[in-house]
């Protein structure tokens, strides 16, 4: 009887062990799991093989992957990486392969995306000496896939665009408010983390590889005489690409050529009617102008006059941040225009 009742209270103590271990184990668990310490954007571009945090340069045409990436420290004080991307790069060190992998834990993860952009298309200044004040933002984008890895995705074909990303962990799918969120760098880290902030910029070939590049960016313009430290703090924003003014786009095109403004040759043509024929006549890249208004042709529009320029046709205007519209929303009217090739 008495062996009985010890195997009793055995069987018992045992059963209470395993309940109490059943009831704590996500809490050891948790524990025991790698802590989560901030959130990364890495950019992949195919054939490459190594996505990167920091900026690509695309050709426009070309695709890339987007990879949310959560760093960690485990209870040794070693760093991992959850993520989808098959290798990695932070700062121009490779993170070693078995540094990675993929989310395996019992939380509930939401990754939601963000395009970090200008608060506005076109700032002008009315001072001579005035500073540029920029103020950046994230945009949540609920039209992309809230995914760890996605495509990359394109505000237009063409252009600079930047990209911030949270990590939301909840205990449950069903909670309504995460209970840790995990952030990349964003709007405030922008001004100061512009070399390897994760950014894609897709160019046009040719001369249309500068005046493309710029779209995505706030125009800053300068009041007319504007002050030397004025020049140049536009100058250092363009070199940031943070933000863009007209003469200095302008004077990248016309250098991607190979040539200098003073070596422009500008000839009168009538837009209507002109018989300058894309291709020979005139090309993408080429510069129109009336007086102080100048844009860039881009291309032949459909059901334009059968190949040859005319008002339909599409130019990158500069006027009030960098747009794509048909000449005829510039130059309106059927009087003379200046053309000015890029070929040479």
């Amino acid at each position: 009887m008495a062996r009985e009742r010890v195997i009793f209270f055995a069987v018992i103590a045992v059963a209470v062990l395993v309940v109490a271990t059943l009831l704590l184990w996500p809490r050891v668990q948790e524990k025991l799991d790698p802590k989560p310490l901030q959130a990364w954007v890495a950019l992949e571009v195919p054939g490459d093989g190594v996505p990167r945090v920091g900026r690509v340069e695309l050709d426009a045409g070309q695709p890339f992957r987007l990879h949310a990436v959560l760093e960690a420290r485990d209870r040794h004080g070693e760093t991992l990486y959850y993520t989808e991307a098959p290798a990695l790069e932070i700062a121009g060190e490779r993170i070693p392969p078995q540094r990675l992998r993929h989310w395996d834990r019992g939380e509930t993860v939401r990754v939601l995306w963000f395009a970090v952009e200008g608060a506005t298309p076109y700032l002008p200044l009315d001072e001579p000496d005035a500073e540029p004040s920029l103020e950046f933002e994230e945009l949540f984008r609920a039209d992309w896939p809230r995914a760890w890895s996605i495509p990359g995705q394109r505000e237009r074909p063409f252009g600079l665009q930047r990209f911030h990303v949270r990590i939301e962990m909840s205990a449950t799918e069903t909670a309504m408010v995460p209970e840790e969120r995990f952030k990349s760098w964003g709007a405030a880290e922008l001004p100061q983390r512009w070399e390897d902030f994760p950014t894609a910029v897709v160019r046009l070939a040719g001369p249309l590889g500068p005046a493309s590049s710029v779209f995505g960016l706030t125009q800053v313009e300068p009041p007319p005489q504007p002050a030397q430290p004025l020049l140049l703090s536009l100058a250092e924003l363009y070199r940031r690409r943070l933000a863009f003014s007209r003469l200095l786009v302008l004077r990248d095109a016309v250098a991607a050529a190979g040539l200098r403004f003073d070596q422009l040759t500008w000839r009168e043509i009538p837009l209507q009617g002109s018989g300058l024929a894309w291709g020979s006549g005139v090309a993408g890249g080429d510069l129109l102008r009336v007086g102080s208004r100048v844009v860039v042709l881009y291309r032949d529009a459909e059901g334009g006059a059968g190949g040859t320029l005319d008002p339909a046709d599409l130019c990158f205007d500069y006027e009030r941040g960098a747009v794509v519209v048909p000449l005829s929303e510039v130059f309106v009217g059927e009087g003379l225009v200046e053309h000015a090739s890029l070929a040479g």
